[in-house]
């Protein structure tokens, strides 16, 4: 794909210079030798091949997720199965089903129809067995039967009626019904697997995420969007839970969380030398970069016409941007910069 060589990128024109502008001639490439030879260098070395294409935003889901599932506690039976509403308004449960499916292809009732209730936007819903569930936080709902219980090597599956309509489904250890993959663990007692929230990091430059964000990455893959951690049961009455972090998530140079930002800007402004800063999809304001950090994430930047991203620092990586109609598209100040996977749409360049 040609998006991949952000310097080799000529919607409109591209110009390239070191002092005084030079004459912008649409359809012709002016490069600087010295420029142009640092340019290629800087592509090379960082590995930006026309294979490595930018990763997908991530979307919200639509609909209820299975969220966290415990198979053991306390006792053999201590376990229970989370469910998360991502959606911006409450869905009823009334008369929805939840099973469990052993690997080999049997699927017994857990809570068939449940009772006439609402999960929560935002918010969550905890089912638990009758009796044996040990966890300080309430159940919403209980299994239907006092004989059914999870087991290693099962599919948790949700349905919206008489088990007929999936909604979601889980497939862990060795099970054979999932979303492409199982995940590939069974939960240790006193253990859970957990739905990723949208914090996980597809950049080597940023940091695992604060954990107080909902659990809504759903690739349709259980092999990639669960982990295993420390039981945390939310019901309905528990706080409402976002989605995603703000736009933009600020880390010291060490990868400890700082803060987060309504704009680009801001986050950089607070910024010190070494810091990360991830951005997630969304269209933004022109930035200036003028401190020695590490800009990361999925964003596009809207030039307006001026300039999209002026670089004044040194020593910095800007990742993963588009920058979209803009009279300079990334105005570089400086000769020490990498910038990876950015796609430049009807700009220039200059340095």
């Amino acid at each position: 794909m040609g998006n991949i060589f952000f310097s080799l990128i000529i919607c409109g024109y591209i110009s390239i210079r070191r002092n005084k502008m030079s004459d912008k001639v649409k359809g012709s490439l002016k490069i600087d030798r010295k420029m142009f030879v640092a340019l290629l260098a800087t592509v090379l070395f960082v590995g930006i091949y026309m294979s490595i294409l930018s990763p997908n935003a991530q979307m919200v889901p639509d609909h209820v997720v299975i969220s966290e599932v415990q198979v053991s506690g306390d006792t053999s039976n201590d376990e229970f199965i989370e469910l998360y509403n991502p959606t911006d308004h409450p869905i009823s449960l009334e008369g929805w089903y939840l099973t469990k499916k052993t690997a080999g292809g049997t699927e017994t009732n857990l809570l068939a129809g449940f009772p006439n209730k609402d999960i929560p936007s935002h918010g969550f819903f905890l089912i638990t067995p009758q009796s044996g569930y040990t966890g300080s936080v309430a159940a919403d709902a209980t299994y239907t039967q006092t004989s059914n219980f999870i087991a290693p090597d099962n599919t948790i599956i949700l349905y919206s009626d008489n088990k007929v309509t999936v909604v979601d489904k889980v497939g862990f250890g060795d099970a054979t019904d999932n979303e492409t993959l199982s995940f590939p663990y069974n939960p240790p007692s006193s253990q859970t697997i957990q739905r990723k929230n949208f914090s996980t990091p597809y950049s080597p430059y940023f940091p695992y995420s604060p954990i107080w964000y909902a659990p809504v990455q759903d690739t349709d893959d259980n092999s990639e969007d669960f982990y295993i951690g420390t039981p945390t049961p939310m019901n309905s009455s528990s706080p409402a839970m976002d989605t995603a972090p703000g736009p933009a998530i600020l880390y010291d140079e060490n990868g400890v969380y700082q803060g987060e930002y309504d704009s680009i800007q801001d986050a950089i402004d607070n910024a010190g030398d070494g810091y990360i800063i991830k951005v997630y999809p969304g269209t933004y304001d022109p930035i200036v970069i003028n401190k020695e950090i590490k800009l990361v994430g999925d964003p596009t930047i809207d030039g307006h016409g001026g300039v999209g991203i002026s670089i004044e620092a040194n020593n910095t990586l800007v990742e993963n941007f588009t920058i979209l109609n803009s009279s300079a598209g990334i105005y570089i100040h400086n000769n020490s910069f990498t910038v990876q996977n950015a796609t430049i749409d009807n700009c220039t360049i200059y340095n």
